[in-house]
C-alpha cells in the first residue's frame, strides 16, 4: 500500500505497461486518472480499474493543461504521473522524418 490515497495519472493506460501500472496503482489504493489516445479501447479497460479515464493526446499542449487542471479542481493535486504513452517507430535515426520524432 506504498501508494495508498495518492492521486496518479497514468497515460498510454489502455494496455500494455500502462493498463498493468493503472491496475497495480488502483489495487493498492490510489486514485488513478487513466489516459490514452484509444478512447474506446481506454473505455473499455477502465470499467475494471477505474471510473476516471479520459482521452488524452499527450502530444496536445492545451489538453494536458485542461486535464491537469480538472485534476487540480477535483482532487487538489496530482502526486504522481507516470508518462507512459509512446509511438513505437520501426526504423533507423536517418529514416524518421522531423515530423515522426516530434510525434
Amino acid at each position: 500500500m506504498r501508494i495508498k490515497g495518492k492521486v496518479v495519472l497514468v497515460t498510454g493506460a489502455a494496455r500494455g505497461v500502462g493498463l498493468a501500472v493503472a491496475k497495480r496503482c488502483a489495487a493498492e489504493g490510489a486514485t488513478v486518472i487513466m489516459t490514452d489516445i484509444n478512447d474506446t479501447l481506454l473505455a473499455s479497460q477502465a470499467k475494471r480499474v477505474s471510473p476516471h479515464a479520459f482521452g488524452l493526446d499527450v502530444a496536445d499542449e492545451a489538453a494536458w493543461q485542461t486535464r491537469v487542471a480538472w485534476i487540480e479542481e477535483t482532487f487538489g493535486r496530482l502526486d504522481v504521473l507516470f508518462n507512459n504513452a509512446a509511438i513505437l517507430r520501426a526504423g533507423t535515426i536517418e529514416q524518421t522524418t522531423l515530423s515522426q520524432w516530434r510525434e
